[in-house]
């Protein structure tokens, strides 16, 4: 047996037994042990740190593996494995169960206690049906579980970041004196960062950013104290997406992966903050791949494809060729990681898409 061979062999091996973790933590959800569930899903992956972190240096190739990111679920009941599915040379769905070890015993609102406990079950029954229908297709590993300096380094960046966006100097103790209504906060921002600032996917363009921001958190349950204040809870939304961009930054360049972002959101702030990891050609193809991947997946077409059985689905695109069809025709309209489109990228991706459905007349 090759080495290649070998080693996607054992990865399969280990997605068996993260199965069996799973069925037994859903057990432990049903019967109201939450935090048996995480801790169980922990210990595995801790025994197992040594393997992952070998698979992610050693056997995946650099910058040719997507990562499905910045999610609390794939959500393959809604068919998101097929358009991931068909970019790059492997595909990696980072676990979201591992920040549920974290979260777990630090909350403050009953409320989103309640739905913590049904955002791990839910992923529970998702990483269940991945490692069921997309063995040897798709692997689920919690990637930012074993990102070694990320964590730190994307929590100072987020609070530089978010302290970056007023117009006088401000520090944690200036906030906290001088900010508290949205108001406040509104008033002290920087021209520049007014227009940068979206609170989810679903913003509306037309409203202003002190009623976005009012409709964000009626409508939003957060990890959060009932007695924080309006500043409060905009600092803890910005800079929880603002960490959240680093942090996925950080652990693909750590580990040589592109970033799979689906929310438009966090794609935004994602390609924002990409600048900080300068101008070498691997940061500047990571992120361009980055971008052709959120651009692949809002124009992707489920409702024809998902026609197909997933595995006739994946032979098919393998198939045609799809991701070098793409990346060969955006490069010949002069497309690339120094000059991207996202028109270009849309167009091509969706003409492409569009002539292996008529081919296998779909």
């Amino acid at each position: 047996m090759q080495y290649a061979d070998c080693a996607m062999a054992e990865l399969e091996e280990l997605q068996k037994k993260y199965k069996d973790v799973l069925v037994k933590a859903k057990d432990s959800i049903t019967q109201s042990r939450s935090s048996a569930a995480v801790d169980e899903i922990g210990v595995f992956w801790f025994e197992n740190k040594k393997f992952v972190e070998f698979i992610l240096a050693q056997y995946f190739a650099p910058y040719s593996t997507y990562v499905f990111t910045a999610v609390t679920m794939m959500d393959i009941n809604d068919n998101e494995h097929y358009p991931f599915s068909v970019l790059g040379l492997h595909h990696v769905y980072d676990d979201p169960l591992y920040k549920y070890i974290n979260i777990a015993n630090q909350i403050e609102n009953p409320k989103f206690d309640e739905e913590l406990q049904q955002h791990i079950s839910n992923a529970i029954e998702d990483n269940i049906r991945i490692i069921d229908s997309c063995s040897g297709i798709i692997s689920v590993l919690p990637v930012r579980y074993f990102a070694n300096q990320s964590s730190d380094l994307a929590y100072r960046a987020a609070k530089q970041a978010f302290f970056s966006m007023f117009s006088d100097k401000t520090d944690q103790k200036t906030y906290k004196d001088n900010y508290i209504t949205i108001e406040d906060v509104v008033a002290g921002l920087a021209p520049h960062a007014k227009d940068t600032i979206i609170f989810d996917t679903y913003d509306e363009e037309n409203l202003d950013l002190q009623s976005r921001f009012l409709k964000y958190k009626q409508n939003t349950v957060l990890p959060i104290s009932k007695d924080m204040n309006d500043a409060q809870i905009f600092q803890f939304a910005m800079q929880g997406y603002f960490y959240q961009a680093f942090e996925t930054l950080l652990m693909c360049a750590e580990n040589r992966l592109i970033p799979y972002i689906r929310f438009d959101a966090a794609f935004h702030y994602m390609h924002m903050l990409s600048g900080n990891l300068g101008n070498s050609p691997e940061s500047l193809d990571m992120i361009y791949k980055g971008i052709v991947a959120h651009v692949h997946h809002n124009i992707f077409d489920k409702e024809r494809f998902t026609k197909l059985k997933f595995r006739e689905y994946h032979t098919v695109m393998q198939e045609s060729n799809y991701d070098a069809r793409l990346f060969e025709s955006l490069e010949k309209q002069g497309v690339n990681k120094r000059t991207p489109s996202v028109k270009a990228i849309a167009e091509t991706s969706e003409a492409i898409l569009e002539s292996i459905l008529l081919k296998y007349k779909i």
